[in-house]
């Protein structure tokens, strides 16, 4: 079972650049012909539906198990499943308890879109889904949003990706606020891997659909869409040259020392 991501045409792809990077002389097929005889010599191959939210991790040793698995895997699964029910009911109390004065947010990537209760959206032009785009969102969203509201503590949930979110730049970028500006004091915690469903999600799924059903061929179309996906929601557009988008990776190396196991 192989996640929603590797669909026919990223494994073609995959083919194609594996091929390259080997330098083989060989006559590549056509998309339609890879797809055939790969169903052929693994007959047994299953693509997951993107609908279906399901940690890869459990997939693992849920197979593992139905063939016979050892004591050390039934321990490790039974450790990765109570560890990520620990942090799920970490997550709704942090959100049962959130008000004036503590704000909890919920941030994730979603293709080329980040939609919390504000959609930031930049299209191919501009960089990437790095550490820096997601510091400077987040300074962004704090410096407009959080703090002008008053609230005196944030708790940040994200997944685990440690080019983006999960990272010693992060940290210290979130704690040169604490040090800077009205905020004093900024929780950052993590769901466990393959388990980050959270709010968001919901919001995905409703531009998801929406786009689905829309001509969507231009930034413009694509603003119309995000707009309307969800009543709740503010749209933040990124142009090309911008004001948002900075270099934290650079300043904060130099302020601040090394975060071990992270």
């Amino acid at each position: 079972m192989l996640p929603a991501c590797f669909t026919w045409d990223q494994l073609y792809l995959e083919m194609r650049k594996y091929v390259e990077e080997i330098r083989l002389r060989v006559r590549e097929p056509r998309p339609s012909t890879f797809c055939l005889y790969l169903t052929r010599l693994c007959p047994t191959i299953r693509i997951r539906s993107p609908r279906s939210n399901v940690c890869d991790v459990c997939s693992v040793y849920f197979s593992r198990i139905k063939s016979g698995a050892t004591t050390a895997d039934t321990e490790a699964f039974g450790n990765h499943t109570t560890e990520a029910r620990r942090m799920r009911e970490e997550y709704k109390t942090d959100l049962a308890f959130a008000d004036v004065n503590h704000a909890v947010v919920i941030m994730d990537f979603n293709h080329n879109l980040t939609i919390p209760s504000y959609n930031y959206v930049y299209d191919e032009t501009v960089p990437g889904k790095g550490t820096d785009e997601v510091n400077s969102m987040l300074r962004h969203f704090i410096t407009r949003v959080v703090i002008p509201e008053g609230h005196s503590k944030l708790t940040i949930y994200a997944d685990s990706c440690g080019g983006q979110n999960k990272n010693s730049f992060v940290v210290w970028m979130l704690l040169a606020l604490t040090h800077m500006s009205d905020l004093p004091e900024i929780e950052l915690k993590f769901f466990v891997k393959g388990h980050p469903k959270n709010a968001v999600d919901r919001l995905f799924g409703h531009v998801r659909k929406r786009i689905s059903r829309a001509d969507v061929w231009i930034m413009d179309q694509l603003f119309e869409v995000i707009t309307h996906a969800s009543a709740s929601s503010a749209l933040v557009h990124i142009p090309k040259e911008n004001s948002i988008f900075k270099d934290y990776r650079s300043v904060v190396d130099e302020a601040y020392k090394k975060i071990k196991n992270i």
